[in-house]
């Protein structure tokens, strides 16, 4: 399964012309994603035929939450799943650095546990494995990892630990994710995938004070990470 992170209509047209399974929505895709607004929940899942997660992160920053942003999100997913997402891309910790259970419940209050993918929060969390254990014992659809490491493929072998639990939950290896790393990652157990396949599009006027450089999903780098996957599932 290839999940392509998308911030703009254009971006999730050119991942389904690219030949991506599934979209994952946010906005402030530089800020490491965002909720996305309604408007571009409902304009982008018109769009497409694909099934699209809507990121639920209210702010930057660390993921412990407290209870006014916990009550926002779950108004947040109300209003994904009103504006036609599939499934929502939750997550949170304790100050320990252990997984915020009390999130999880709420979260799965509002929406099927098979429709939840837990985020890169994970990769913060003190002990992976018992950690990816729990989300097991959700039903979680499945995690979002680099192995608690700057790219899945130097996070592989913590991946290969995760995957050797046998869980219920699947491994969606993302971060740095590229063609060539398929192989590996999937022989370390990672089933799903997940990259941004960005490139760098200049602004349309010479920009003096503020950046005006939009990067957009390029269908043809989804394109690689498609063909990867068929090679590999032959």
């Amino acid at each position: 399964m290839l999940e392509i992170c998308c911030s703009s209509r254009e971006d999730a047209i050119h991942a389904e012309d690219g030949g991506a399974d599934r979209i994952e929505l946010c906005a402030g895709w530089e800020l490491g994603g965002l909720t996305p607004s309604p408007a571009l929940t409902r304009s982008v899942c018109a769009a497409v035929s694909l099934p699209v997660r809507v990121l639920i992160r209210p702010r930057t920053g660390h993921f412990v939450f407290n209870s006014v942003e916990r009550a926002l999100m779950m108004d947040e997913i109300r209003q994904a799943l009103d504006g036609g997402a599939e499934g929502i891309v939750a997550g949170g910790l304790t100050p320990a650095g252990d997984l915020d259970r009390e999130l999880i419940e709420m979260v799965r209050h509002e929406v099927p546990a098979t429709a939840i993918t837990f985020h890169r929060a994970f990769d913060e969390v003190r002990t992976p494995v018992e950690a990816y254990g729990q989300l097991c014992d959700y039903r979680i659809d499945c995690v979002l990892t680099s192995g608690a490491a700057a790219s899945a493929i130097e996070g592989v072998r913590v991946i290969q630990q995760l995957a050797e639990h046998r869980g219920l939950t699947r491994i969606m290896a993302g971060s740095g994710v590229q063609a060539a790393h398929i192989a590996a990652l999937r022989q370390a157990g990672a089933t799903w995938f997940h990259l941004s396949a960005r490139r760098d599009r200049a602004a349309p006027y010479p920009h003096r004070l503020f950046n005006g450089e939009l990067p957009a999903v390029d269908p043809d780098r989804v394109r690689q990470l498609r063909d990867a996957l068929n090679v590999q599932q032959s």
